[in-house]
């Protein structure tokens, strides 16, 4: 993980929105283009992706810095032992979509 990866990571944790949004700008185009290869539905790629940062959001404290921030997010190391990685995550959490009171607002406005 890169040293501003770390920081970004380390602040989310404490609940910082600023370094989420952050965040979600350097990864938001690779993670999209990553899913709509592996999902080959441009509409449904963008949905998971939206789900994935709401994940992350959510599962950070599962990150634990074994991969890189993107790889998490991608879902590329699950079977290495990194854990529940956002994409996974993601996809059970987009049948609970219901309630996102603690979502950051941005993350949230491109909801449904």
């Amino acid at each position: 993980m890169n040293d501003d990866d770390t920081e970004l990571v380390a602040a989310i944790r404490d609940g910082s929105e600023r370094a989420f949004n952050i965040l979600i700008d350097r990864h938001q185009q690779a993670v999209r283009a990553f899913l709509r290869c592996v999902m080959g539905s441009a509409a449904e790629a963008d949905d998971l992706a939206q789900d994935t940062f709401l994940a992350a959001w959510t599962q950070i404290r599962s990150f634990r810095g074994e991969t890189s921030v993107r790889s998490w997010l991608n879902g590329d190391r699950l079977a290495q032992g990194e854990g529940r990685t956002a994409v996974v995550g993601a996809a059970s959490s987009a049948r609970r979509r219901a309630s996102r009171t603690d979502v950051p607002a941005r993350v949230d406005r491109y909801a449904d």
